[in-house]
């Protein structure tokens, strides 16, 4: 796989449970405090945000003030 340009929320839900399910239960705990208490303190129901935030389709008074975090949102690891 040279590159990946798109995963949609299913991808993002998928990696987020994934990734959810391999905490420890003191992680998990700390994670609780960040995540909104109507989500049940799911990761996947949030793994779709900072796509959200930074597509003007989706939040077009906001997303030029996000523009910033666009690097942090995907890791890039040399080959």
């Amino acid at each position: 796989i040279v590159s990946v340009f798109s995963w949609g929320p299913i991808g993002h839900s998928l990696v987020a449970r994934l990734a959810q399910s391999q905490l420890d239960s003191s992680t998990n705990n700390w994670i609780q405090n960040y995540i909104p208490r109507n989500l049940s303190g799911d990761l996947s129901a949030i793994a779709s945000s900072a796509d959200i935030t930074l597509n003007p389709m989706t939040n077009p008074l906001g997303s030029k003030n996000w523009l910033w975090s666009r690097e942090l949102h995907s890791a890039y690891i040399p080959d």
